[in-house]
This record gives C-alpha cells, sequence and structure tokens, in this order.
C-alpha cells in the first residue's frame, strides 16, 4: 500500500473510532477497506465495473455473506464520496435478497426450567463467579441487550426499574424495562464480586473485562445457548405474548422495523387459534 492509500486508509480507521461503532464492526469494515485499497490502483477512478470484479472474489460465499462484505464496502465508498474525493463516481452494490431464519427457540416453559435452575444453583453457590454467570444470562433474557452492550454493560445504568443500554452500533441509546429478578441477580453478583465493578460490569477471573469467547463459554454451559440466541428469546417469547412487533423492534434497538419482521411468522399459530375461534367460517377448519 503505497502512502497516498495509507494515507485514505488511516483517515477511514479514524473515522469509524470516531464514531463508537462496536469493536467487531470496526475490525470488518477496515478490513473491507484494506482490502478494497490494496484490490485497485487508483482510488478516485472507481466505478461499478471495479467494485463488481472486486466483488467476484466473494462469489463462493452464500447471500448473507455477501451483503456482509457488500455493506462493510458499501460504507467505505460513502465515505470516500463524502470526505474524500467529493467528485467520485457514484457506484452502486445492490443488496442479495437473504435467507435470514431464525435459530432454533426453546418454548418458553423449557426455557424458564434451564433459567430457573441456573437460578437455584447460584442462590446456593457461593461462587462469585456462578452468581456472575446467572446475573449475565438473566440481563441477556430480561432486556435482549446485544452482547456487546452486555459487555459494556454498566449496573448504575439501571435506575427506578429502566436500564439505559449504551448501544455499541452507532446508533443512540435506549432505555428499557427490567425485571426486578434480574436486578436482583446483578446486586448479587456485585456483592460478592471482589473487583471493582463499574463500566464493563461482567469480569474474568482475573478481574478484566469478559471477551465474547468467554460469554459464549458460559451460556453455553450454563443455559446450553449462545449469547445470541438469547436475544432471540427474547424477541420471541415477547411476541408470543402478544408484544406488538414494533415494540419489539425499539426494545432491540432495531434501526429499521424490517429487521424485526423475521419475528412476524412466529405468531401464525396464534392467529389461526383465533381465526378459528372468532371467523364465522371457522367451522370449516381452517388449517395452517
Amino acid at each position: 500500500m503505497d502512502a497516498a492509500k495509507e494515507k485514505v486508509y488511516n483517515g477511514y480507521l479514524e473515522h469509524l473510532l470516531i464514531k463508537g461503532l462496536a469493536k467487531s464492526t470496526v475490525e470488518l469494515y477496515a478490513k473491507e477497506a484494506k482490502s478494497f485499497i490494496e484490490f485497485v490502483d487508483d482510488l478516485e477512478s472507481i466505478n461499478n465495473s471495479i467494485v463488481y470484479n472486486y466483488l467476484q472474489k466473494y462469489s463462493h460465499l452464500g447471500n448473507d455473506g455477501k451483503n456482509k462484505h457488500g455493506s462493510a464496502l458499501r460504507v467505505f465508498l460513502r465515505h470516500l464520496s463524502k470526505n474524500v474525493y467529493f467528485n467520485m463516481n457514484k457506484v452502486n452494490i445492490p443488496y442479495v435478497k437473504g435467507s435470514r431464519k431464525l435459530p432454533e427457540i426453546l418454548d418458553q416453559d423449557e426455557f424458564i426450567k434451564r433459567l430457573n435452575e441456573l437460578k437455584k444453583t447460584a442462590e446456593m453457590s457461593n461462587s462469585w463467579k456462578i452468581k456472575r454467570n446467572y446475573a449475565l444470562t438473566i440481563l441477556l433474557y430480561a432486556t435482549g441487550m446485544r452482547v456487546s452492550e452486555a459487555l459494556a454493560f454498566d449496573r448504575n445504568n439501571i435506575e427506578n426499574g429502566w436500564a439505559r443500554i449504551d448501544s455499541g452500533k452507532g446508533l443512540k441509546d435506549r432505555v428499557v424495562p427490567i425485571a426486578k429478578e434480574a436486578v436482583e441477580a446483578l446486586d448479587a453478583y456485585m456483592r460478592t464480586c471482589p473487583f471493582p465493578l463499574g463500566k464493563g460490569f461482567f469480569v474474568n477471573y482475573k478481574g478484566t473485562s469478559m471477551s465474547r469467547v468467554q460469554v459464549y463459554k458460559i451460556l453455553k454451559d450454563s443455559i446450553d445457548l449462545n449469547p445470541h440466541s438469547m436475544r432471540h428469546h427474547f424477541a420471541t417469547h415477547m411476541i408470543i405474548n402478544g408484544c406488538d412487533v414494533s415494540v419489539v423492534s425499539e426494545l432491540l434497538g432495531h434501526s429499521s422495523l424490517i429487521t424485526t419482521q423475521i419475528y412476524t411468522h412466529i405468531k401464525k399459530p396464534q392467529l389461526l387459534k383465533t381465526v378459528n375461534a372468532c371467523h364465522p367460517m371457522a367451522e370449516e377448519n381452517i388449517n395452517a
């Protein structure tokens, strides 16, 4: 990478850091930008043909993978056109229709059973780490937080039954209700933890902030689920119990309601039951 390109790359990296994006997002965007910069001969002469040829390196990926890299490149090109090369050619990177599917979701009874077993273990144990594991698990489920948001969480962000969530994805902070049981679990962990706790509330045995890998291992060992599926369980159980999709979208911190539409199909059994109970043609046995 020559000096001119390196200057552009460093400027973009600084731009990403200023935006306050999650570390994983910054790494993804920066890696994509560096790959593209090294691919092209002249950044000022970028056009659709060059971008198309570059993206062919991802032709073996599924639609979701293509969209991930395409989105990352789109952010970089937008930065170039707004902040570096003002007369740059307009480039279009179309989205490829993906096939988003929800992970397997436990029914509420089975999920609550596992959660209660973990709660009982935490209450009977003197280990601060076991209390931490339960506090982390119930926080994710009670609020629908992203893992990155939980790792940056501060107990001081809870007041009068509400939790302020600092978004790590360049979005505005949001405030969500938090169950009393979750607050009690957090306080039990805080009372027994031998290390000072602030932002980065969940710490490892060294007293330093936990990593995503550590969170994954804790959730897998404690409740046999991965961290992000906790967010899906939060949304799914809310909708099954009658919560409007737009409310769930706000609680999850989605920037668009479209992102939350993935959950709408789960109401089909409830809708069918309602129609069969209330519609005049119910006797004709409407089926799914």
